[in-house]
């Protein structure tokens, strides 16, 4: 998988190496940016979005809507330690169907995974 912040990267990957996903990395203030960003890439016929792990902006809505779209979701923290690198910012995503978490905190991470038991060894 290719992730990168600029639109006309991915697009370019997608076209040259089009048996790799290519997922559209953005920051977004706002679920109605979350929302412009997975129309773009949409429209732009890349795998996914990676925006950064905010409860506001990311959805169950949008995770369906991009599943539905045979996209999928990932999610990103900042530079360790993270605000948004917690169990109760991982729970919502969770929740909301996103595919792909990038943590600071593996093992943190891991343990409340294995807790909940959705993880196996």
């Amino acid at each position: 998988s290719w992730i990168s912040f600029s639109l006309g990267a991915c697009v370019d990957i997608k076209r040259r190496l089009p048996q790799h996903s290519a997922f559209l990395v953005a920051y977004v203030g706002s679920a109605a940016d979350a929302w412009a960003v997975a129309r773009t890439a949409h429209r732009s016929k890349l795998d996914g979005i990676d925006l950064n792990a905010d409860p506001a902006v990311v959805s169950a809505e949008l995770a369906e809507w991009l599943h539905a779209r045979g996209m999928r979701l990932a999610v990103w923290v900042w530079k360790a330690p993270a605000e948004n690198d917690v169990q109760e910012v991982w729970e919502h995503m969770d929740r909301c169907g996103v595919d792909y978490f990038t943590s600071n905190l593996p093992l943190g991470l891991r343990r409340w995974d294995t807790e909940r038991g959705s993880l196996g060894p």
